[in-house]
């Protein structure tokens, strides 16, 4: 349907600034269509479009006989009034615009493989004070448009589930009653990792239809930090055996000492103990990383360096 979206964009003016603009109908309209041919979900960057345009249906009648307008104007109105809808929207209009050749076969099928890999994440792991949330943060500013970013710390009201925070806190509260090696001590402790298992894998394949449209996601720490912190077999069996691998680990490692210095949490020669643990277990599960050296590089140098790894592995669009 390219003649479609170029008589759209032919309908351009020019604005006091003297830039190309187009009417804010068509602007919805375009963006809906490209969602649905492209991307299978609409960006929240670009949501605003949709939900915050007034979609001028006089404009839209006027130029109808050309372009046949109304029923992508049906579509826009049934979302604004229902978000929840945008799957099943954006599956009608594929439909319209797209032909079953074989590029659209191909994508399909590898759209439905991505679903079935799963929503394998790129991690960023490494001690307290490694700069870890320092350089996502910094990633998250860039916006870059196929990228997520989320903070896999337990605990955490902004990512949980409602149900599950109030659980793990109830929880919480009850393990600091009990001694950890009574009955009631170990089944209590035993239902916070569960939870917490339950709370991540939630929290990663929520996500899984993003990926398997091309998205990336990156976490600030991953499940198997529990483990890391609290070694044991459970642990071990539950955040590192059973839990989705990532696709990929940035290690952020340095001088224990200024590591210290930076978030004295861990004694120096524990952060030293940390990073061999990381290495050898990524190793072991043959998990894909490369270290960066916080402590000794700077951000303008760190920064270059992994938004040029992600583009080598073609995962940024």
């Amino acid at each position: 349907e390219i003649d479609f979206i170029n008589a759209l964009i032919k309908n351009r003016y020019i604005d006091e600034d003297g830039i190309y603009r187009i009417n804010k109908s068509y602007e919805s309209i375009l963006y809906l269509i490209h969602a649905a041919i492209n991307k299978g979900f609409i960006s929240e960057k670009y949501k605003y479009l949709i939900y915050e345009n007034n979609i001028d249906k006089n404009f839209l009648i006027k130029n109808n006989y050309k372009l046949d307008l109304l029923l992508i104007y049906k579509y826009l109105l049934i979302l604004k009034a229902n978000p929840k809808k945008e799957k099943s929207i954006l599956y009608k209009l594929e439909k319209k615009f797209t032909k079953p050749n074989l590029n659209f076969l191909i994508r399909k099928f590898n759209r439905f493989k991505n679903l079935l890999m799963g929503p394998r994440p790129i991690v960023f792991l490494g001690p307290d004070g490694s700069g870890k949330s320092t350089l996502v943060n910094i990633l998250k500013d860039l916006k870059l448009p196929n990228l997520k970013l989320i903070y896999m710390g337990p605990n955490n009201e902004l990512e949980m589930n409602k149900l599950l925070f109030k659980s793990l806190n109830f929880i919480k509260n009850k393990r600091e009653k009990y001694n950890k090696k009574t009955l009631i001590g170990i089944t209590v402790r035993t239902l916070w990792y569960l939870i917490c298992y339950l709370d991540f894998s939630l929290r990663i394949w929520r996500n899984n239809f993003f990926v398997s449209a091309g998205g990336i996601i990156i976490c600030d720490r991953y499940a198997c930090d529990i483990f890391f912190r609290k070694p044991n077999i459970f642990t071990k069996f539950i955040f590192l055996d059973l839990f989705l691998r990532p696709r990929f680990v940035f290690l952020c490692v340095g001088n224990s000492e200024k590591i210290y210095y930076r978030k004295p949490e861990l004694k120096k020669s524990q952060i030293k103990s940390l990073i061999l643990n990381y290495r050898k277990i990524l190793n072991q599960y043959s998990i894909e990383f490369i270290e960066l050296d916080t402590t000794s590089k700077s951000i303008e140098i760190l920064i270059p360096e992994i938004i040029n790894n992600l583009n080598d592995k073609k995962w940024l669009r």
